[in-house]
């Protein structure tokens, strides 16, 4: 007796959560793709992203939907811990943001949505005021990671490798790793570009020294 009502209230609690997913599915695609389509179809889709009210660097992303309806509330994992924004997964996969980042589990209970960490987007932050510096996915060949936070723990604080005249001279630029010099008719020098860890890409010609020939006479 004890295993039949087991049985049954196991069958119950599944049918109850299939029920459950397929009303979250459901209202994701009667949320999002509709909208979304017919504001394309009919050219009125737009998305604006919030200006700062202090005209410096805005505290966190935020987008504006004037005329769809934003089917995805705030996540405060999202918000607060990265200063971003969740987004619709429809929005994402269709290339209509830019997300260095799309973390589902960032908008808890919202199968639809994620959160969409843009590296690039000048989100205040430490790194940001820091002079000369930037946020990025991935630094760049010329830059070099700094031990500074950006907006989101995903993204790196990158500041730019500078040259110096002696490289400039060579013929140079820097990188900030020697086997980037390797992908083209060069080679890295350790003087010439400052920077934390910073090399000059020397042309393969520079190192030899033509020596005239000696003739007796």
């Amino acid at each position: 007796m004890r295993a039949r009502m087991l049985t049954l209230f196991y069958l119950l609690f599944c049918f109850g959560n299939s029920l459950s997913q397929d009303q979250v599915v459901e209202e994701c695609l009667d949320c999002f793709p509709a909208s979304y389509k017919k504001a394309i179809a009919d050219n009125t889709f737009q998305i604006k992203r919030a200006e700062a009210t202090d005209g410096k660097c805005p505290n966190r992303m935020e987008f504006l939907e004037p005329a769809l309806r934003h089917c995805c509330s705030d996540s405060i994992a999202c918000n607060t811990g990265h200063k971003s924004e969740c987004i619709s997964h429809w929005l994402y996969e269709n290339n209509k943001f830019r997300c260095d980042y799309f973390i589902s589990n960032l908008c808890p209970k919202q199968s639809c949505c994620g959160c969409c960490i843009d590296c690039g987007d000048e989100i205040c932050s430490d790194c940001l005021h820091t002079d000369g510096a930037t946020c990025r996915k991935t630094c760049m060949r010329n830059e070099y990671a700094i031990d500074v936070p950006c907006h989101s723990g995903y993204c790196q604080c990158c500041k730019r490798c500078k040259i110096e005249q002696s490289c400039k001279s060579a013929g140079g630029f820097c990188v900030s790793h020697p086997s980037f010099c390797n992908w083209r008719d060069y080679y890295p020098y350790v003087n010439g570009c400052s920077g934390g860890c910073c090399y000059c890409c020397r042309p393969i010609l520079t190192k030899w020294v033509s020596v005239p020939f000696l003739t007796k006479g």
